[in-house]
């Protein structure tokens, strides 16, 4: 398939060896699932070091995206089915778009993040949608930041880099102290 010719080797490389590993990745089983979520998430984001999403922000997520079919999420397991990486992805119209993920620190350099978005696209694909968004790339950001990791794990898949741009809309003007 066209879509595996665009990948790197070292994808290719990396989600068989996960595989041989004895991770596996299946669907969310339901709520209870998003409390390891949120665990590894920190988890994550800690070693990273960046401050994580409060917990409100995933459960909100699950219960207003993930249960109407607007998002999925997946969950990567280890030979013991031990919950050790997840994967969110935004489903809008025709297309996915990579929204969140996180992986123990332990299972890390087994390839479980080239596993998930693999798995995720794979799905998309085979569900007939049209496009799979990596979301935001940051390729001038300085080596060894965690922006740079991002676009050069992303930019593994074959992906092209388009224009990404932020806006903020102000509906409402902040109330002064005084008033």
């Amino acid at each position: 398939p066209e879509i595996e010719k665009a990948i790197s080797r070292n994808v290719r490389r990396k989600v068989k060896e996960a595989a041989q590993a004895g991770y596996r990745v299946r669907p969310i089983r339901g709520r209870e699932e998003m409390d390891s979520y949120y665990e590894i998430h920190c988890e994550t984001y800690r070693r990273t070091g960046a401050s994580p999403h409060p917990k409100e922000y995933f459960l909100g997520i699950y219960d207003q995206f993930a249960t109407r079919g607007l998002s999925k999420i997946w969950v990567a397991v280890n030979r013991r089915d031990e919950a050790v990486g997840f994967t969110n992805i935004g489903i809008f119209k025709n297309g996915a778009l990579y929204w969140t993920t996180c992986c123990r620190g332990e299972d890390f350099g087994h390839g479980v993040y080239y596993l998930l978005l693999w798995h995720a696209i794979e799905v998309a694909k085979a569900e007939g949608l049209e496009w799979f968004d990596c979301a935001e790339a940051f390729p001038t950001a300085p080596a060894g930041s965690k922006e740079r990791g991002l676009s050069d794990f992303k930019a593994k898949f074959g992906g092209e880099l388009h224009r990404y741009w932020k806006a903020r809309m102000v509906l409402r003007a902040a109330r002064s102290e005084t008033a």
